[in-house]
């Protein structure tokens, strides 16, 4: 499965806080692509807007939860583009969210299924 069937398969879908929201979202299609969910012993932290910013908030914010996440999974920092890395993708309005490298773009959870952005902070990889 590539990184676009998976995020087609798994991001195409409500949004759920703490299970299909930007940061569930990414780390599912992640566990999909290679058995690894890096939000796996977090996953039921929040269920809402104000748990998952308490939940953010505890690790630092989005980069602090994505480093524990990748350290957690044991993954590393890359700074070139990789197909099916997770990390911090930035929106076409400037928000920091998780999303997956679907090539030249990454995709990022919506509302209602999920968007794609060219910009990007960081990334892990296995």
């Amino acid at each position: 499965m590539t990184p676009l069937e998976a995020c087609l398969e798994i991001m195409d879908r409500p949004w759920q806080w703490g299970t299909a929201d930007c940061c569930g979202a990414a780390c599912a299609v992640f566990h999909t692509l290679y058995g690894i969910d890096p939000m796996r012993q977090f996953r039921g932290s929040y269920g809402d807007r104000p748990g998952a910013n308490r939940f953010l908030a505890e690790f630092g914010g989005i980069d602090g939860t994505a480093e524990t996440f990748a350290e957690w999974a044991g993954l590393r920092e890359v700074s070139v583009l990789t197909p099916g890395a997770i990390g911090i993708a930035i929106t076409r309005q400037g928000t920091d969210v998780f999303g997956i490298c679907v090539g030249d773009n990454w995709a990022v959870k919506s509302r209602h299924g999920f968007g794609t952005t060219p910009f990007w902070r960081r990334a892990w990889v296995v």
